[in-house]
């Protein structure tokens, strides 16, 4: 499973008026407008490559932008995405619009663990790029300063089947640089709230310190290649780091590349036993058992998305 897929969620968040703060530049959108976006991930030596191509649509007076995934590659297999005929990802840097849109538990179960990368990166660079995020605080942006959110909810990856429990919390660092008028970069940190935990561990054992801070990523899975009569399962635990640098257009606003550093120092186990009950349609982690030895672990993210085609209806301004 990728680690640090992030189904952040915003939507009690304040629109702030776009003369809050002129210096900003927001999205100016143009329904029809047509781009596409080439990512390419690096995890721990493994490789994805993609190409999403977004259509801005307007509904309700909010615009967004509707993502087709044309193209993806892990390491050097091509994967058939026809299954993804009629699938759509909906991302936009609309004030107006719901940041917590996910779908992905709508993706065919067969794409889930190949898509789930691309489709969690690129919400994460929207997410991280969409000035609903900043909330009231935008004003105070304007001096180029650290800003810290502090958002502590925990976010959610787990899709029942491969991942049982997946989760992150994070707060937030957000500085915009503006030193080159012509390419503005918005950096965006996601770091570990300083207090309590603010994710599930069914285990007391995993509250146990792996960074400076309270552990704010777990994950429990099964171990795909023991899922016959007896299963076994990895539960991980640990503190995850991110570090988003978005590129965006003065003009328009729209993100012309982007980077995402993500860290992750866990400690591993190897367990016999999980424990589930249900609520409602929610599968909860209750407990794990018969854990082996703890081994700790460093991985190592690095994300890249790049605007490679960016074409506006004929008789529109970009």
């Amino acid at each position: 499973m990728v680690l640090g897929r992030l189904p952040l969620a915003f939507s009690c968040l304040l629109v702030v008026p776009i003369s809050s703060w002129a210096a900003f530049p927001f999205r100016n959108y143009k329904a029809g407008t047509i781009l596409r976006y080439e990512m390419r991930g690096l995890n721990d030596g493994k490789v994805y490559e993609a190409v999403s191509r977004h259509e801005v649509k307007v509904k309700g007076g909010v615009f967004y932008e509707e993502v087709e995934w044309e193209r993806l590659a892990v390491g050097e297999n091509a994967i058939d995405l026809a299954a993804l005929k009629d699938f759509r990802q909906w991302v936009s840097l609309d004030q107006g619009f719901n940041t917590a849109t996910n779908n992905f538990k709508d993706i065919p179960p067969q794409l889930m663990g190949q898509l789930a990368g691309p489709y969690f990166d690129l919400m994460t660079f929207y997410v991280d790029a969409n000035p609903r995020l900043f909330g009231a605080r935008l004003n105070a942006l304007a001096a180029g300063k650290p800003l810290i959110f502090p958002y502590s909810k925990s976010s959610s990856w787990a899709d029942g089947f491969r991942t049982l429990l997946g989760e992150d919390c994070i707060d937030f660092q957000i500085t915009f640089q503006t030193e080159l008028p012509e390419r503005p970069v918005l950096r965006v940190e996601h770091i570990a709230p300083e207090k309590d935990t603010c994710v599930s561990l069914p285990e007391s054992w995993m509250a146990s310190r792996v960074g400076g801070r309270p552990n704010n990523w777990v994950q429990i899975g099964i171990d795909q290649a023991k899922m016959g009569n007896s299963p076994e399962y990895g539960a991980s635990y640990g503190l995850e780091y991110f570090d988003s640098h978005i590129y965006l257009d003065p003009i328009n606003g729209m993100i012309r590349s982007a980077n995402l550093y993500n860290t992750v120092d866990r400690i591993n186990r190897t367990c016999q036993e999980v424990k589930t009950s249900r609520h409602g349609a929610k599968s909860v982690v209750e407990s794990v058992g018969g854990c082996g030895p703890a081994t700790p672990q460093h991985t190592f993210r690095n994300i890249s998305l790049r605007l490679i085609e960016y074409r506006v209806p004929a008789g529109r301004s970009p």
